[in-house]
């Protein structure tokens, strides 16, 4: 499980020699999902093994979109990770984007900034995967995430 906080790694604490080729091309600072991804790349992910990767990633193509000044690299993420032999249970099975975040600023519910990325072997065994709105997560202020459930067989 990840939370990747939305503000940006310390630059005080990057040696920038360590960490060529994971900055995002559109993000003019290094966020947490990149230290997440420059761990997995190193994993080398194959299609028959089993991850699971799931969580806050704080990353929404819909922020690129919006994003005053263009896009931020949200989708840079996804599809580095999809790059990595992962899929993002909850957009492939619903096929589209899912909102999970309800934004502080005026309520609105269009982002999904929570993800569950499987592995191909995983993935292949998808049965659903979906929100658990019904909850009354937000009604109640239990949190501003919709909680994610993917099942698999």
């Amino acid at each position: 499980m990840i939370f990747s906080p939305a503000w940006i790694v310390n630059p005080d604490s990057i040696n920038y020699s360590e960490i060529k080729g994971i900055k995002l091309e559109l993000a003019k600072q290094i966020w947490p999902t990149e230290i997440l991804y420059s761990g997995l790349i190193n994993e080398k992910i194959t299609v028959d093994e089993h991850w699971i990767i799931g969580g806050d990633f704080n990353s929404s193509p819909t922020f690129d979109t919006l994003w005053p000044g263009g896009p931020r690299g949200c989708q840079e993420i996804i599809d580095r990770l999809y790059a990595l032999n992962l899929k993002e249970s909850l957009h492939e099975y619903n096929k589209k984007l899912v909102p999970t975040f309800r934004n502080p600023n005026g309520g609105k519910i269009i982002h999904q900034i929570d993800h569950v990325f499987l592995s191909e072997r995983l993935f292949s065994n998808l049965t659903s995967s979906n929100v658990l709105s019904e909850l009354g997560v937000f009604e109640n202020k239990l949190s501003d995430h919709y909680p994610i459930l993917t099942v698999l067989n």
